[in-house]
C-alpha cells in the first residue's frame, strides 16, 4: 500500500465523517435507531467514496456518485427530502472548497 492509497482511504473516512456532522447539525436524528446505524451509515458512506474515487477518478461522474450516496445517507435522519438534496449538494461543494483552500494553502507554504 502506498502513500496515495492511504490517503484516499483516510479522506474518504472523513468526508463521511464531516458529512454526518453536518447532517448531525441540520437534522434530528430519527427515532428508534441505535449509534450503531449511524457508525454502520458511516462505514458504508466511506466505502461508496473510495470506491467512486477509485472508479471515476475524480471527475464530474464522481461528484454525482458521492452526491447521491450523501443524499441516500441522510434518510437516517427525520427532515424534508428538498432540503435533505440541498445539504446533501451544499455539503459536496463544502468539501471541494476546502480541498481547494488546502491545495493553495500547500501551494503557497512549500513554494510551488
Amino acid at each position: 500500500m502506498t502513500i496515495y492509497n492511504m490517503i484516499d482511504y483516510l479522506s474518504g473516512t472523513i468526508e463521511a465523517i464531516m458529512m454526518f456532522m453536518l447532517f448531525d447539525s441540520f437534522f434530528k436524528r430519527k427515532d428508534g435507531l441505535s449509534n450503531v446505524f449511524y457508525l454502520a451509515g458511516i462505514a458504508v458512506l466511506t466505502a461508496m467514496i473510495i470506491i467512486s474515487n477509485k472508479l471515476f477518478t475524480y471527475g464530474m461522474l464522481n461528484a454525482i456518485v458521492v452526491s447521491v450516496a450523501f443524499f441516500a445517507m441522510s434518510f437516517l435522519y427525520d427532515g424534508n427530502v428538498a432540503i435533505k438534496a440541498v445539504v446533501s449538494l451544499l455539503s459536496l461543494v463544502l468539501m471541494a472548497v476546502i480541498e481547494i483552500m488546502v491545495l493553495y494553502s500547500i501551494v503557497l507554504i512549500c513554494k510551488i
